[in-house]
C-alpha cells in the first residue's frame, strides 16, 4: 500500500500544468487582442480614406459651407436690400433693411445654400461622406450607417470649421462699405451703419425679437426639429444602397435650399447645430451682449434629437445592407 501512495497523489501534480495552459491565450482571445492594439482608427475597408484625411475633408468642407451660406447670407442680402435705403428715413431699423426680409434675399441664400453643398458633396462626399453637421452624423451614426467613435471627432471639426468661417465673415464685415459707419450711401439718407455684431445678427438663428416673424421660442424649436429631420431623412434615404446612383448631391442641394426657404421666416433656417454656433459666438444686439448663447443649447438639443429621431427610423425600417459591417468577437469561455 505505501508503494502505491504516491501514485495517488499524482492528479494533485497537474495543477502547474493548468496554470501554464492559463498563460497562453486561446488563438480567438490572441486574434481580439491583436485587433484591439492595432489603428482602430483605421478605415474599415481597404483602400478607403483614413481618418485624418476624412477630418479634414469635414472641416474644410464645413468651413467652405458656412464661408459662402454665410457671407451671401449676410453681404449677397445687403446688397438686394438697397433699395430699402433709398427713402430717407431716420428710424431705419436694420433687421427690416438686411437679411430675411425680402424675396430676393431668401432666394439667393437658399440658392447658395443648396448649390454650395451640392458641389461639395461631389467634392467630399467619397472621403468622409460630406455630413457637414452635427445632426446628420448623430443621424447616420444612430441609423448605423457610421462608427459611433468618430462621432464626436466629427462634431468638433464641424464646429471649428463653422466657428472659423463664421470668423472670417465677422472680419470683411468690419470693412464693408454698407456697414462701415459714415458710408457715403448710408449717411446721405441718416442710416447709422450697425456694428459688425448687430449684422451678424441678422443671420444668427433666434426667437422673439431676433427672429425675423418674432416668433416665440416653443415655435421655433418645433420648426427648427422639422427641416432638421426632413434634411436628415433626405440625406439617408438619398445615400441608401438602394437610392439610384448618382441622385444624391442634387436631392440633398435642393432639399436644404427649400428647407431653409421655409423656416427663414421662423428662426433665420438653422438646420445645422454647428451653423447655429458659429454665428451665436458673433452676433450681438445693440447693447454688445452675445445674445445667441442664451439660447444655443435649444437649438443644439431640438436638432440632435431630430437627427437621432430620423436615425431610430431608418434604423428599424430601412434596408438591413445600409447597417455599417460589424464584426463581433466571442471570447472563449474560461
Amino acid at each position: 500500500m505505501a508503494k502505491n501512495a504516491p501514485a495517488e497523489k499524482t492528479p494533485a501534480k497537474k495543477a502547474p500544468a493548468s496554470k501554464a495552459q492559463v498563460k497562453m491565450p486561446p488563438p480567438e482571445a490572441a486574434e481580439f487582442q491583436v485587433d484591439l492594439d492595432e489603428d482602430l482608427w483605421a478605415a474599415e475597408e481597404a483602400g478607403a480614406p483614413g481618418l485624418a484625411s476624412r477630418l479634414s475633408a469635414e472641416l474644410i468642407g464645413t468651413f467652405i459651407f458656412m464661408f459662402v451660406g454665410l457671407g451671401t447670407a449676410l453681404f449677397g442680402a445687403i446688397l438686394t436690400s438697397t433699395a430699402a435705403l433709398s427713402q430717407p428715413n431716420d428710424a431705419i431699423d436694420v433687421m427690416k433693411v438686411f437679411p430675411n426680409q425680402n424675396l430676393a434675399a431668401a432666394l439667393t441664400g437658399a440658392l447658395a445654400w443648396g448649390i454650395t453643398l451640392l458641389a461639395l458633396f461631389v467634392a467630399f462626399g467619397r472621403v468622409s461622406g460630406a455630413h457637414f453637421n452635427p445632426a446628420v452624423t448623430v443621424g447616420a451614426w444612430v441609423a448605423g450607417r457610421f462608427p459611433g467613435r468618430d462621432v464626436a471627432l466629427y462634431i468638433i471639426v464641424q464646429v471649428a470649421g463653422a466657428v472659423t468661417a463664421a470668423g472670417v465673415v465677422y472680419w470683411l464685415s468690419q470693412g464693408f462699405p454698407l456697414l462701415t459707419a459714415g458710408d457715403p450711401v448710408t449717411s446721405d439718407i441718416g442710416f447709422t451703419a450697425p456694428t459688425a455684431g448687430e449684422a451678424m445678427s441678422t443671420i444668427a438663428i433666434g426667437s422673439g425679437g431676433h427672429s425675423p416673424a418674432g416668433i416665440a421660442l416653443n415655435y421655433g424649436l418645433v420648426v427648427e426639429f422639422i427641416v432638421t429631420a426632413l434634411l436628415v431623412g433626405v440625406i439617408l434615404a438619398a445615400t441608401s444602397i438602394r437610392a439610384p446612383r448618382g441622385q444624391a448631391p442634387v436631392s440633398i442641394g435642393l432639399s436644404i435650399g427649400v428647407l431653409i426657404l421655409l423656416a427663414g421666416p421662423f428662426t433665420g433656417g438653422g438646420l445645422n447645430p454647428a451653423r447655429v454656433t458659429a454665428t451665436a459666438l458673433f452676433a450681438t444686439d445693440d447693447a454688445g451682449a452675445r445674445w445667441g448663447l442664451s439660447q444655443l443649447w435649444y437649438w443644439w438639443l431640438a436638432m440632435i434629437l431630430a437627427g437621432a429621431f430620423v436615425g431610430l427610423l431608418v434604423r428599424a425600417f430601412g434596408p438591413e445592407e445600409d447597417l455599417e459591417i460589424v464584426e463581433v468577437y466571442e471570447l472563449p469561455e474560461k
